[in-house]
């Protein structure tokens, strides 16, 4: 049983921000010189951004999921099938994901854990398998993540 999906993206949401930003005043420029008239300019702006300027969904370049397997919590990460050298945010080139298991990244519920102890290790799992994500720049969208994790009573998962 899935528990959790959490989405790791190539670019932070400010980052992706920017570089719209940045692309839609190089296009506008380009535009005023040649003198185009404003709804051309728009469009020009819409077809050349999109889908690059859409953030959720589209610039994934790793996802963690965490499951429940019988008395195991279990991380997966589902990575590229070949690395990533450098991430081309206009590019139109699609990286396939593989789930690669994350040899390690479980442990076993016991009927003594408490709710606490179980969200514990698992926040020490996820934050150990996005040391390494963090550290190639990519941005770990715990949002949903930390949102559920409040409220989620871990202790139901023993059963």
């Amino acid at each position: 049983m899935t528990i959790f999906e959490i989405p790791v993206y190539a670019l932070s949401p400010e980052q992706l921000n920017d570089r719209f930003e940045r692309k839609k005043k190089a296009l506008s420029e380009e535009c005023t010189n040649k003198d185009c008239p404003t709804t051309i300019t728009s469009l020009a702006i819409e077809n050349e951004t999109f889908p690059q300027r859409l953030w959720r969904y589209n610039h994934i370049v790793v996802y963690i999921a965490i499951h429940k397997n019988n008395d195991d919590i279990e991380f997966r990460q589902f990575l590229p099938h070949k690395p990533i050298k450098r991430y081309l945010w206009t590019s139109p080139k699609k990286y396939f994901l593989r789930d690669i298991s994350a040899t390690g990244y479980h442990f076993r519920i016991t009927a003594d854990m408490t709710a606490t102890a179980i969200r514990a290790k698992i926040h020490d799992y996820l934050d150990e398998i996005s040391k390494p994500l963090s550290a190639k720049g990519w941005y770990i969208d715990r949002e949903a993540f930390d949102t559920i994790d409040r409220i989620i009573d871990y202790s139901l998962l023993k059963y």
